[in-house]
């Protein structure tokens, strides 16, 4: 008989029978032979520290062991993925944008974090029941940039909430949709575009048929009549489908706040690239807030924006847009040649979403959720 001693055997990882896949990053329960020699080294190891310790004070010692697999009661997402232009992912910017959710979720602190390719456009991404909103509020692109404000206005929100459903049939022809509107509204669409200030907008009647726009007939109006318009609700540029949001070139944008505020903004001046990182933190005076630190050249661009916006005739606010929507818009009242600090008004969610957005970068693909429920 030989000496030698067979080596150690692992079972290969199985797909966990009430979920049906194998979650990314799983790991097989170990063997039963070295669980035992775990358990006798951690025993030594143990009496070792009480022994030492006992003479100055009692250590306790905790040891929580996660195996990477979902629990059950756990909060089950499931994810569509698609690219700027509505269609499915390759596998390699699939595979990078589940790793970057990873990442913004561990770096939340969620319980029990997980997301899988289970298709070739599908992500399953679990993470304990408490979590599960904030797993679904990092779940945003997070593409983050710096306007100026043209102009601001209070929003006025319709009747009945505009049709927002999701594309069908692939992606949206933006200039077809754009025709199209134009002919269904005919003269009140002229209109529109000749309104330079929307508190001296037309009445109503003139400009009847805006308030029926779908989101994704919204999103192909140009800026300014977004803005102009008292039809065009923030409930309709809000829902606006996200590919439609990826042009940051554009000179001006049309968003809205978190307060009613519609806002005219005006052409990126600072986005993901020019930030090198964050740091949140919950300030007894101001709540939630978060402090932006930029890169050689963004740090140049932050200062130049806040000096022009010191010096010049316009109204001296800046908007930070995550998205498609403005989180806060502060009026800078003198040159700011440091950080970003960022507070009022933003909740533990979203300052989590700017910092991982800053560490791990804007997510490549738009995800939808397509299903939401629970481990069984």
């Amino acid at each position: 008989m030989s000496s030698e001693q067979s080596p150690e055997v692992y079972p290969a990882p199985t797909a966990p029978s009430r979920l049906g896949y194998v979650p990314a990053g799983y790991l097989p329960p170990p063997d039963p032979r070295l669980r035992r020699r775990r358990w006798l080294l951690g025993g030594l190891a143990v009496v070792a520290v009480c022994a030492v310790g006992a003479a100055a004070t009692g250590l306790v010692w905790y040891v929580v062991r996660w195996d990477g697999q979902p629990q059950a009661g756990d909060r089950l997402l499931t994810l569509q993925a698609r690219d700027g232009s509505g269609n499915p992912p390759t596998a390699a910017v699939l595979a990078s944008t589940r790793s970057i959710l990873v990442e913004r979720m561990k770096a939340a602190e969620l319980t029990r974090p997980t997301a899988t390719v289970v298709a070739p456009d599908t992500l399953a991404v679990t993470v304990a029941q408490s979590d599960g909103d904030r797993a679904q509020n990092l779940l945003a692109a997070g593409s983050l940039t710096f306007r100026k404000v043209i102009d601001s206005v209070e929003d006025q929100p319709a009747a009945a909430e505009p049709s927002c459903p999701a594309p069908a049939g692939g992606p949206v022809d933006p200039a077809a949709t754009h025709a199209a509107v134009r002919a269904s509204l005919g003269p009140a669409y002229e209109l529109a575009q000749a309104v330079t200030d929307p508190r001296q907008a037309p009445a109503a009647p003139a400009l009847a048929g805006f308030e029926t726009l779908t989101c994704a007939e919204v999103a192909v109006l140009p800026p300014a009549v977004q803005f102009v318009v008292p039809g065009v609700s923030c409930a309709g540029l809000d829902g606006r489908p996200p590919g439609a949001l990826t042009d940051t070139r554009a000179p001006t944008f049309t968003a809205c706040g978190q307060n009613g505020t519609k806002y005219l903004l005006d052409a990126v001046v600072i986005d993901n690239a020019d930030l090198a990182g964050a740091s949140s933190e919950l300030d007894v005076q101001d709540g939630w807030q978060v402090s932006l630190q930029f890169t050689g050249s963004g740090q140049q661009k932050w200062t130049e924006l806040t000096r022009s916006l010191v010096d010049g005739v316009e109204e001296p606010d800046v908007a930070l847009v995550l998205d498609h929507q403005v989180l806060v818009a502060p009026t800078v009242t003198g040159v700011i040649t440091g950080d970003a600090v960022i507070s009022g008004g933003l909740d533990r969610q979203q300052v989590e979403l700017i910092a991982s957005t800053v560490r791990f970068g804007a997510l490549p693909l738009t995800l939808t959720v397509a299903s939401v429920g629970s481990v069984p």
